[in-house]
Protein backbone atom coordinates (compact mmCIF):
# COMPACT_ATOMS: atom_id res chain seq x y z
CA UNK A 1 0.00 0.00 0.00
CA UNK A 2 2.91 2.35 0.97
CA UNK A 3 4.47 1.71 -2.20
CA UNK A 4 1.24 2.19 -4.71
CA UNK A 5 0.71 5.66 -2.55
CA UNK A 6 4.26 6.76 -3.60
CA UNK A 7 4.27 5.77 -6.63
CA UNK A 8 1.24 7.98 -7.41
CA UNK A 9 2.77 10.68 -5.28
CA UNK A 10 5.76 10.76 -8.38
CA UNK A 11 3.38 10.45 -11.17
CA UNK A 12 1.74 13.87 -9.75
CA UNK A 13 5.16 15.49 -9.38
CA UNK A 14 6.30 14.04 -12.95
CA UNK A 15 3.21 15.23 -14.24
CA UNK A 16 3.31 18.56 -12.59
CA UNK A 17 6.96 19.23 -13.78
CA UNK A 18 5.43 19.23 -17.46
CA UNK A 19 2.58 21.20 -16.50
CA UNK A 20 4.40 23.74 -15.01
CA UNK A 21 6.25 23.88 -17.75
CA UNK A 22 4.63 23.78 -20.44
CA UNK A 23 2.20 26.44 -18.83
CA UNK A 24 5.46 28.26 -18.68
CA UNK A 25 6.25 28.56 -21.94
CA UNK A 26 2.99 29.34 -22.77
CA UNK A 27 3.20 32.48 -21.03
CA UNK A 28 7.02 33.52 -21.22
CA UNK A 29 6.77 34.16 -25.17
CA UNK A 30 9.22 36.99 -25.27
CA UNK A 31 8.71 40.03 -27.53
CA UNK A 32 10.83 39.61 -30.11
CA UNK A 33 11.36 39.05 -34.04
CA UNK A 34 13.39 36.31 -34.89
CA UNK A 35 15.58 36.28 -38.15
CA UNK A 36 15.76 32.84 -39.46
CA UNK A 37 16.40 33.23 -42.94
CA UNK A 38 19.87 34.77 -43.86
CA UNK A 39 21.96 34.66 -46.71
CA UNK A 40 25.63 34.04 -46.77
CA UNK A 41 28.14 36.17 -48.87
CA UNK A 42 31.48 36.45 -50.29
CA UNK A 43 33.20 40.03 -49.45
CA UNK A 44 36.15 41.45 -50.84
CA UNK A 45 37.03 43.18 -47.66
CA UNK A 46 38.35 40.92 -44.61
CA UNK A 47 37.91 43.14 -41.99
CA UNK A 48 35.03 44.09 -39.92
CA UNK A 49 36.19 47.46 -39.65
CA UNK A 50 35.14 48.29 -42.66
CA UNK A 51 31.28 48.05 -44.15
CA UNK A 52 30.51 45.32 -46.47
CA UNK A 53 29.06 47.16 -49.52
CA UNK A 54 30.23 44.84 -51.87
CA UNK A 55 28.63 41.75 -50.60
CA UNK A 56 28.13 38.94 -53.80
CA UNK A 57 27.50 35.67 -54.35
CA UNK A 58 25.30 35.36 -51.42
CA UNK A 59 23.59 31.86 -50.87
CA UNK A 60 20.18 31.45 -48.70
CA UNK A 61 19.99 29.09 -46.00
CA UNK A 62 18.60 28.92 -42.63
CA UNK A 63 20.73 30.80 -39.84
CA UNK A 64 20.94 27.44 -37.91
CA UNK A 65 22.90 26.12 -41.05
CA UNK A 66 25.87 28.78 -41.15
CA UNK A 67 29.21 26.65 -40.71
CA UNK A 68 31.50 28.99 -39.03
CA UNK A 69 34.14 26.58 -37.72
CA UNK A 70 37.75 28.44 -37.77
CA UNK A 71 36.50 30.86 -40.27
CA UNK A 72 34.89 34.11 -40.69
CA UNK A 73 31.69 34.95 -43.31
CA UNK A 74 29.38 37.88 -44.17
CA UNK A 75 25.57 37.39 -43.69
CA UNK A 76 22.84 39.34 -44.45
CA UNK A 77 19.04 39.57 -44.08
CA UNK A 78 16.53 41.17 -44.21
CA UNK A 79 13.37 42.19 -41.46
CA UNK A 80 10.84 44.31 -40.69
CA UNK A 81 9.83 45.80 -36.96
CA UNK A 82 6.19 45.69 -35.86
CA UNK A 83 4.40 49.37 -35.24
CA UNK A 84 4.35 48.14 -31.44
CA UNK A 85 8.04 48.46 -31.36
CA UNK A 86 7.98 51.86 -33.04
CA UNK A 87 5.13 53.07 -30.80
CA UNK A 88 6.56 52.05 -27.62
CA UNK A 89 9.79 54.34 -26.85
CA UNK A 90 11.80 51.37 -25.14
CA UNK A 91 15.21 50.86 -26.34
CA UNK A 92 15.77 48.13 -29.11
CA UNK A 93 18.58 45.60 -29.15
CA UNK A 94 19.82 42.85 -31.60
CA UNK A 95 20.50 39.98 -29.59
CA UNK A 96 22.36 36.72 -30.56
CA UNK A 97 23.15 33.56 -29.20
CA UNK A 98 25.96 31.56 -30.62
CA UNK A 99 29.84 30.47 -30.57
CA UNK A 100 31.32 33.47 -32.62
CA UNK A 101 32.39 37.33 -32.37
CA UNK A 102 30.10 39.24 -34.56
CA UNK A 103 29.76 42.86 -35.69
CA UNK A 104 26.11 44.38 -36.87
CA UNK A 105 25.48 47.04 -39.52
CA UNK A 106 21.68 48.31 -39.92
CA UNK A 107 20.35 50.15 -43.51
CA UNK A 108 24.65 51.00 -43.93
CA UNK A 109 25.52 52.01 -39.69
CA UNK A 110 27.49 50.26 -37.61
CA UNK A 111 25.83 49.83 -34.44
CA UNK A 112 28.14 47.90 -32.13
CA UNK A 113 29.66 44.05 -31.52
CA UNK A 114 29.69 41.57 -30.15
CA UNK A 115 33.13 40.56 -29.08
CA UNK A 116 35.63 41.50 -32.23
CA UNK A 117 35.40 39.24 -35.10
CA UNK A 118 38.68 38.92 -37.35
CA UNK A 119 40.22 37.20 -39.99
CA UNK A 120 42.23 34.46 -37.41
CA UNK A 121 43.20 33.95 -33.97
CA UNK A 122 45.48 36.74 -33.30
CA UNK A 123 42.47 39.77 -34.91
CA UNK A 124 39.61 38.07 -33.16
CA UNK A 125 37.89 38.86 -29.29
CA UNK A 126 35.76 36.35 -28.57
CA UNK A 127 32.33 37.49 -28.15
CA UNK A 128 29.83 36.52 -25.43
CA UNK A 129 27.88 33.46 -26.46
CA UNK A 130 24.59 35.50 -25.48
CA UNK A 131 25.40 38.54 -26.63
CA UNK A 132 23.06 42.13 -27.11
CA UNK A 133 24.08 44.96 -29.22
CA UNK A 134 21.76 48.44 -28.80
CA UNK A 135 19.80 49.38 -32.13
CA UNK A 136 19.58 52.98 -32.48
CA UNK A 137 16.17 54.23 -33.36
CA UNK A 138 18.27 56.59 -35.54
CA UNK A 139 19.44 54.01 -37.95
CA UNK A 140 15.65 53.21 -38.43
CA UNK A 141 13.85 53.59 -42.02
CA UNK A 142 10.16 52.64 -42.75
CA UNK A 143 9.47 49.06 -44.17
CA UNK A 144 12.14 46.85 -44.08
CA UNK A 145 15.37 47.06 -42.59
CA UNK A 146 18.95 45.51 -44.20
CA UNK A 147 21.31 43.82 -41.70
CA UNK A 148 24.49 42.65 -42.44
CA UNK A 149 26.50 40.34 -39.65
CA UNK A 150 30.29 40.14 -40.01
CA UNK A 151 30.90 36.93 -38.31
CA UNK A 152 33.78 34.50 -37.02
CA UNK A 153 34.22 32.01 -35.08
CA UNK A 154 38.51 30.98 -34.51
CA UNK A 155 38.44 30.08 -30.74
CA UNK A 156 36.31 27.16 -31.08
CA UNK A 157 37.18 23.94 -30.01
CA UNK A 158 34.11 21.78 -30.87
CA UNK A 159 33.12 21.58 -34.45
CA UNK A 160 29.54 22.33 -33.52
CA UNK A 161 26.34 20.94 -35.52
CA UNK A 162 24.47 24.40 -34.59
CA UNK A 163 26.55 27.59 -34.23
CA UNK A 164 24.84 30.53 -34.37
CA UNK A 165 21.53 29.38 -32.82
CA UNK A 166 19.51 32.70 -32.78
CA UNK A 167 19.38 36.17 -34.35
CA UNK A 168 16.85 38.21 -32.71
CA UNK A 169 15.60 41.79 -32.47
CA UNK A 170 13.23 43.11 -29.68
CA UNK A 171 13.01 45.55 -26.62
CA UNK A 172 16.52 45.83 -25.08
CA UNK A 173 17.93 43.35 -22.07
CA UNK A 174 20.14 41.28 -20.73
CA UNK A 175 20.08 37.90 -22.21
CA UNK A 176 20.94 35.89 -19.24
CA UNK A 177 17.82 37.33 -17.51
CA UNK A 178 15.59 34.68 -20.00
CA UNK A 179 17.82 31.71 -20.05
CA UNK A 180 17.76 32.07 -16.31
CA UNK A 181 13.93 32.62 -15.94
CA UNK A 182 14.13 29.55 -18.31
CA UNK A 183 16.51 27.57 -15.62
CA UNK A 184 15.21 28.59 -12.45
CA UNK A 185 12.38 26.19 -11.81
CA UNK A 186 15.19 23.03 -12.66
CA UNK A 187 17.36 24.67 -9.76
CA UNK A 188 14.91 23.98 -6.98
CA UNK A 189 15.44 20.00 -7.33
CA UNK A 190 19.33 20.97 -6.43
CA UNK A 191 18.04 20.52 -2.68
CA UNK A 192 17.26 16.60 -3.55
CA UNK A 193 20.29 16.58 -5.00
CA UNK A 194 22.37 17.84 -2.60
CA UNK A 195 20.29 15.98 0.23
CA UNK A 196 21.40 12.93 -1.62
CA UNK A 197 25.01 13.77 -1.38
CA UNK A 198 25.47 14.39 1.69
CA UNK A 199 23.12 11.55 3.77
CA UNK A 200 24.35 9.12 1.33
CA UNK A 201 28.28 9.81 1.70
CA UNK A 202 27.51 9.71 5.24
CA UNK A 203 25.50 6.50 5.27
CA UNK A 204 28.43 4.80 2.93
CA UNK A 205 31.24 5.61 5.55
CA UNK A 206 29.49 4.38 8.27
CA UNK A 207 27.70 1.57 6.76
CA UNK A 208 30.96 -0.55 6.46
CA UNK A 209 31.49 0.63 2.56
CA UNK A 210 28.22 -0.05 1.64
CA UNK A 211 27.95 -0.30 -2.50
CA UNK A 212 24.60 1.25 -2.51
CA UNK A 213 25.30 4.07 -0.86
CA UNK A 214 28.16 5.29 -2.34
CA UNK A 215 26.50 4.49 -6.19
CA UNK A 216 23.21 6.62 -4.48
CA UNK A 217 25.85 9.49 -3.18
CA UNK A 218 27.44 9.21 -6.84
CA UNK A 219 23.87 9.81 -8.37
CA UNK A 220 22.97 12.47 -6.37
CA UNK A 221 26.60 14.63 -7.28
CA UNK A 222 26.54 13.35 -11.22
CA UNK A 223 22.83 15.06 -10.98
CA UNK A 224 23.85 17.91 -9.02
CA UNK A 225 27.21 18.61 -11.22
CA UNK A 226 24.81 18.37 -15.17
CA UNK A 227 21.95 20.95 -13.04
CA UNK A 228 24.87 23.31 -12.22
CA UNK A 229 26.55 22.87 -15.68
CA UNK A 230 23.27 23.51 -17.47
CA UNK A 231 22.32 26.67 -15.83
CA UNK A 232 25.78 28.10 -15.68
CA UNK A 233 24.59 29.89 -18.80
CA UNK A 234 21.85 31.89 -17.47
CA UNK A 235 23.61 32.79 -14.24
CA UNK A 236 27.09 33.48 -15.94
CA UNK A 237 27.96 35.52 -18.93
CA UNK A 238 30.94 34.05 -20.34
CA UNK A 239 32.74 34.55 -23.61
CA UNK A 240 31.59 31.55 -26.43
CA UNK A 241 35.28 29.46 -26.17
CA UNK A 242 33.53 28.40 -22.44
CA UNK A 243 30.63 27.30 -23.76
CA UNK A 244 32.82 24.16 -25.61
CA UNK A 245 34.14 23.42 -22.19
CA UNK A 246 30.44 23.32 -20.49
CA UNK A 247 29.04 21.33 -23.29
CA UNK A 248 31.87 18.77 -22.46
CA UNK A 249 30.52 18.70 -18.82
CA UNK A 250 27.29 18.47 -19.93
CA UNK A 251 27.82 15.10 -21.73
CA UNK A 252 30.68 13.85 -19.21
CA UNK A 253 27.96 14.26 -16.16
CA UNK A 254 24.83 12.53 -18.32
CA UNK A 255 27.25 9.46 -19.04
CA UNK A 256 28.23 8.93 -16.03
CA UNK A 257 25.23 9.35 -14.04
CA UNK A 258 23.79 6.91 -16.88
CA UNK A 259 26.01 4.49 -16.17
CA UNK A 260 26.20 5.00 -12.12
CA UNK A 261 22.59 4.94 -12.09
CA UNK A 262 22.59 1.11 -13.92
CA UNK A 263 25.20 -0.06 -11.49
CA UNK A 264 22.73 0.97 -8.38
CA UNK A 265 19.70 -0.86 -9.72
CA UNK A 266 22.00 -3.90 -10.33
CA UNK A 267 24.17 -3.63 -7.25
CA UNK A 268 21.16 -3.74 -5.16
CA UNK A 269 18.96 -6.72 -6.94
CA UNK A 270 21.64 -8.77 -8.47
CA UNK A 271 24.32 -8.13 -5.93
CA UNK A 272 27.41 -10.10 -7.00
CA UNK A 273 26.42 -10.68 -10.67
CA UNK A 274 26.43 -7.14 -11.64
CA UNK A 275 29.92 -6.63 -12.74
CA UNK A 276 29.31 -7.95 -16.47
CA UNK A 277 25.91 -5.97 -17.23
CA UNK A 278 26.92 -2.86 -16.14
CA UNK A 279 30.11 -3.45 -18.09
CA UNK A 280 27.96 -3.64 -21.07
CA UNK A 281 25.36 -1.20 -20.89
CA UNK A 282 28.51 1.44 -19.85
CA UNK A 283 29.71 0.63 -23.16
CA UNK A 284 27.10 0.80 -25.12
CA UNK A 285 26.05 4.04 -23.22
CA UNK A 286 29.49 5.53 -24.39
CA UNK A 287 29.81 3.98 -27.38
CA UNK A 288 25.67 5.43 -28.53
CA UNK A 289 26.31 8.81 -27.02
CA UNK A 290 30.04 8.95 -28.15
CA UNK A 291 28.31 8.79 -31.86
CA UNK A 292 25.31 11.45 -31.55
CA UNK A 293 26.00 15.45 -32.12
CA UNK A 294 23.92 17.05 -29.59
CA UNK A 295 24.60 17.16 -25.99
CA UNK A 296 21.24 17.36 -25.23
CA UNK A 297 20.23 14.34 -26.80
CA UNK A 298 23.51 12.45 -25.66
CA UNK A 299 21.60 13.62 -22.34
CA UNK A 300 18.78 11.90 -23.40
CA UNK A 301 20.15 9.00 -24.71
CA UNK A 302 22.30 7.78 -22.31
CA UNK A 303 20.17 8.11 -19.74
CA UNK A 304 17.16 6.27 -21.74
CA UNK A 305 19.47 3.35 -22.42
CA UNK A 306 20.17 3.27 -18.63
CA UNK A 307 16.93 3.28 -17.85
CA UNK A 308 15.54 0.26 -20.15
CA UNK A 309 18.75 -1.80 -19.36
CA UNK A 310 17.98 -1.64 -15.81
CA UNK A 311 14.37 -2.47 -16.50
CA UNK A 312 15.01 -5.42 -18.78
CA UNK A 313 17.47 -6.55 -15.80
CA UNK A 314 15.05 -5.97 -12.94
CA UNK A 315 12.46 -7.90 -15.15
CA UNK A 316 14.47 -10.97 -15.92
CA UNK A 317 14.81 -11.22 -12.30
CA UNK A 318 11.30 -10.82 -11.05
CA UNK A 319 10.56 -13.87 -13.79
CA UNK A 320 12.85 -15.93 -12.68
CA UNK A 321 11.38 -19.04 -10.81
CA UNK A 322 14.15 -19.36 -8.19
CA UNK A 323 14.19 -15.70 -7.52
CA UNK A 324 13.10 -14.98 -3.61
CA UNK A 325 9.78 -13.40 -3.15
CA UNK A 326 10.90 -10.58 -1.28
CA UNK A 327 13.21 -9.44 -4.37
CA UNK A 328 10.46 -9.80 -6.82
CA UNK A 329 8.58 -8.00 -4.04
CA UNK A 330 11.05 -4.83 -4.73
CA UNK A 331 11.98 -5.40 -8.11
CA UNK A 332 8.25 -4.43 -9.79
CA UNK A 333 7.85 -1.20 -8.02
CA UNK A 334 11.56 -0.27 -9.05
CA UNK A 335 10.13 -1.68 -12.33
CA UNK A 336 7.09 0.97 -12.62
CA UNK A 337 9.45 4.07 -11.23
CA UNK A 338 11.67 3.68 -14.61
CA UNK A 339 8.95 3.27 -16.64
CA UNK A 340 7.43 6.21 -15.91
CA UNK A 341 10.48 7.76 -15.69
CA UNK A 342 10.93 6.81 -19.51
CA UNK A 343 7.56 7.39 -20.55
CA UNK A 344 7.50 11.27 -18.77
CA UNK A 345 11.08 12.48 -20.06
CA UNK A 346 10.09 10.94 -23.61
CA UNK A 347 6.87 13.19 -23.76
CA UNK A 348 8.84 16.24 -22.86
CA UNK A 349 8.84 19.45 -24.59
CA UNK A 350 11.87 20.91 -26.61
CA UNK A 351 13.60 22.65 -23.27
CA UNK A 352 14.30 18.97 -22.02
CA UNK A 353 17.48 19.14 -20.30
CA UNK A 354 16.47 22.89 -18.93
CA UNK A 355 13.62 21.47 -16.91
CA UNK A 356 12.08 18.08 -17.47
CA UNK A 357 14.73 16.08 -17.14
CA UNK A 358 15.85 17.36 -13.46
CA UNK A 359 12.30 17.13 -12.21
CA UNK A 360 12.11 13.41 -13.37
CA UNK A 361 15.88 13.01 -11.84
CA UNK A 362 14.80 14.34 -8.47
CA UNK A 363 11.43 12.08 -8.38
CA UNK A 364 12.68 9.16 -9.73
CA UNK A 365 15.61 9.92 -6.65
CA UNK A 366 13.28 10.04 -4.06
CA UNK A 367 11.75 7.25 -4.96
CA UNK A 368 15.36 5.13 -4.97
CA UNK A 369 16.36 6.97 -1.71
CA UNK A 370 13.08 5.53 0.25
CA UNK A 371 13.46 2.29 -0.81
CA UNK A 372 17.24 2.34 0.11
CA UNK A 373 16.30 3.63 3.60
CA UNK A 374 14.17 0.84 4.17
CA UNK A 375 16.70 -1.67 2.82
CA UNK A 376 18.97 0.59 5.82
CA UNK A 377 16.44 0.15 8.51
CA UNK A 378 15.61 -3.74 7.40
CA UNK A 379 19.51 -4.53 7.68
CA UNK A 380 19.55 -2.47 10.98
CA UNK A 381 16.82 -4.92 12.28
CA UNK A 382 18.52 -7.81 10.79
CA UNK A 383 21.91 -7.48 12.65
CA UNK A 384 20.27 -6.09 15.66
CA UNK A 385 18.30 -9.61 15.37
CA UNK A 386 21.48 -11.53 14.89
CA UNK A 387 23.28 -9.99 17.40
CA UNK A 388 20.71 -11.08 20.28
CA UNK A 389 20.27 -14.74 18.30
CA UNK A 390 24.31 -15.24 18.90
CA UNK A 391 23.76 -14.43 22.81
CA UNK A 392 20.93 -16.64 23.01
CA UNK A 393 22.92 -19.27 21.44
CA UNK A 394 25.26 -18.48 24.26
CA UNK A 395 22.95 -18.86 27.21
CA UNK A 396 21.32 -22.27 24.91
CA UNK A 397 24.52 -23.36 24.87
CA UNK A 398 25.36 -23.46 28.10
CA UNK A 399 22.62 -25.31 29.38
CA UNK A 400 22.86 -27.56 26.77
CA UNK A 401 24.02 -30.48 28.98
CA UNK A 402 21.38 -30.05 31.23
CA UNK A 403 18.52 -30.46 28.93
CA UNK A 404 15.87 -32.79 29.59
CA UNK A 405 15.78 -35.64 27.11
CA UNK A 406 13.71 -34.86 23.93
CA UNK A 407 13.66 -37.47 21.05
CA UNK A 408 10.39 -37.00 18.72
CA UNK A 409 8.68 -34.12 17.07
CA UNK A 410 4.80 -33.74 16.31
CA UNK A 411 4.11 -33.66 12.37
CA UNK A 412 0.59 -32.54 11.37
CA UNK A 413 -0.23 -34.13 8.15
CA UNK A 414 -3.49 -35.35 6.28
CA UNK A 415 -5.47 -34.11 9.39
CA UNK A 416 -3.45 -36.39 11.71
CA UNK A 417 -0.39 -36.17 14.14
CA UNK A 418 2.77 -38.42 13.80
CA UNK A 419 5.53 -38.37 16.35
CA UNK A 420 8.86 -38.70 14.37
CA UNK A 421 12.14 -39.45 15.97
CA UNK A 422 15.02 -36.73 16.85
CA UNK A 423 17.42 -39.21 17.10
CA UNK A 424 18.90 -39.16 13.28
CA UNK A 425 17.98 -35.83 12.60
CA UNK A 426 20.83 -33.50 10.96
CA UNK A 427 19.51 -30.52 10.16
CA UNK A 428 16.40 -27.69 9.75
CA UNK A 429 16.01 -25.60 6.09
CA UNK A 430 13.76 -23.09 6.36
CA UNK A 431 11.49 -22.10 3.57
CA UNK A 432 8.75 -19.16 3.72
CA UNK A 433 6.14 -21.13 5.95
CA UNK A 434 7.59 -24.29 6.29
CA UNK A 435 10.52 -26.02 7.00
CA UNK A 436 12.81 -29.08 5.58
CA UNK A 437 13.69 -31.41 8.22
CA UNK A 438 16.88 -33.79 6.82
CA UNK A 439 17.78 -36.97 8.44
CA UNK A 440 21.12 -38.99 7.96
CA UNK A 441 19.50 -41.48 6.04
CA UNK A 442 18.57 -38.96 3.57
CA UNK A 443 14.95 -38.34 4.16
CA UNK A 444 13.84 -35.25 4.00
CA UNK A 445 10.15 -34.19 5.96
CA UNK A 446 8.13 -31.01 5.61
CA UNK A 447 7.15 -29.16 8.44
CA UNK A 448 4.57 -26.64 8.52
CA UNK A 449 5.75 -23.86 10.46
CA UNK A 450 8.54 -21.30 10.42
CA UNK A 451 11.74 -22.20 11.54
CA UNK A 452 11.67 -19.49 14.67
CA UNK A 453 8.65 -21.38 15.84
CA UNK A 454 10.37 -24.73 15.50
CA UNK A 455 13.72 -23.72 17.05
CA UNK A 456 11.93 -22.90 20.20
CA UNK A 457 10.19 -26.53 20.44
CA UNK A 458 13.09 -28.12 19.53
CA UNK A 459 15.77 -29.29 22.26
CA UNK A 460 18.79 -27.23 23.65
CA UNK A 461 21.47 -29.25 21.32
CA UNK A 462 20.09 -28.13 18.06
CA UNK A 463 21.15 -24.47 17.34
CA UNK A 464 19.89 -21.81 15.12
CA UNK A 465 23.23 -20.81 13.17
CA UNK A 466 21.71 -18.93 10.39
CA UNK A 467 18.33 -17.36 9.64
CA UNK A 468 17.54 -20.52 7.49
CA UNK A 469 19.30 -23.09 9.55
CA UNK A 470 19.12 -25.02 12.82
CA UNK A 471 21.96 -27.64 12.99
CA UNK A 472 21.93 -30.68 15.91
CA UNK A 473 25.23 -29.94 17.57
CA UNK A 474 25.80 -34.28 17.80
CA UNK A 475 25.73 -34.07 14.11
CA UNK A 476 28.93 -31.75 13.30
CA UNK A 477 32.12 -32.81 12.47
CA UNK A 478 33.79 -29.64 11.55
CA UNK A 479 33.91 -25.82 11.46
CA UNK A 480 35.48 -23.71 8.40
CA UNK A 481 35.73 -19.47 8.57
CA UNK A 482 35.62 -18.27 5.06
CA UNK A 483 37.60 -14.92 4.07
CA UNK A 484 34.70 -13.06 3.84
CA UNK A 485 34.05 -14.00 7.63
CA UNK A 486 30.96 -16.00 6.87
CA UNK A 487 31.37 -19.58 7.89
CA UNK A 488 30.33 -23.11 7.37
CA UNK A 489 29.81 -26.53 9.59
CA UNK A 490 30.33 -30.24 7.92
CA UNK A 491 27.72 -32.58 9.23
CA UNK A 492 28.19 -35.91 9.47
CA UNK A 493 26.04 -36.79 6.33
CA UNK A 494 28.50 -34.47 4.44
CA UNK A 495 26.32 -31.84 4.42
CA UNK A 496 27.39 -28.36 4.71
CA UNK A 497 25.45 -26.05 6.05
CA UNK A 498 26.10 -21.76 6.37
CA UNK A 499 27.08 -19.73 9.32
CA UNK A 500 26.44 -16.30 9.64
CA UNK A 501 29.21 -14.00 9.92
CA UNK A 502 28.19 -12.22 12.93
CA UNK A 503 27.07 -15.41 14.79
CA UNK A 504 30.25 -17.36 13.78
CA UNK A 505 32.36 -16.36 16.92
CA UNK A 506 29.89 -17.35 18.97
CA UNK A 507 29.31 -20.60 17.38
CA UNK A 508 32.92 -21.27 17.46
CA UNK A 509 33.19 -20.32 21.01
CA UNK A 510 29.86 -22.77 22.39
CA UNK A 511 30.62 -25.53 20.18
CA UNK A 512 34.47 -26.10 21.04
CA UNK A 513 33.17 -25.63 24.97
CA UNK A 514 30.10 -28.00 24.28
CA UNK A 515 32.81 -30.49 22.72
CA UNK A 516 35.25 -30.10 25.47
CA UNK A 517 32.28 -30.70 28.12
CA UNK A 518 31.07 -33.98 25.86
CA UNK A 519 34.72 -35.32 25.74
CA UNK A 520 34.97 -35.08 29.99
CA UNK A 521 31.73 -36.74 30.22
CA UNK A 522 33.11 -39.26 28.13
Amino acid sequence: MAINKLQRTIVFVFMLSIGVELQAESTSSDQTIEIKQVSICSSSLNSNQVYGHDLFDCEPTDVRNIKLFNRSVWIKANFTIPEQFLSDRSALGIFISGSASSAFYVNGHFIGSNGTPGIDTATEIPGKMDGVVYLPRSVLIEGQQELKVYLSNHHDYLNHRIVIHHIKVGQYSDPTDALLKRYWPAISTLGVFLVGILYFGIMYYRSKKQLNALMLCLISFFASLLLVTKVTRGIIDYSYPIHDIRLISIGVSSIALSIVLNIYILVRFYRNDWKLLSTITGVLIIAVASYLPSYDLKSYVSLLISALASIGSLIYLATKTNTQAKTRRAAWPTIGALCIFIVLIGVSTEHFIDFSLFFALASLLSFLFIQQAKDFLREQKQHESEKARANQLAYTLSKLQKADKFDKLAIKKNGKTEWIPLETLQYCRGADDYVELHFEDGRMILYKGTLNHLSSTLPPRYLKVHRSFIVNTDAVVSMTREPSGNGHLELKNGVSVPVSRRIMPKVRENLSAANSTETKAH
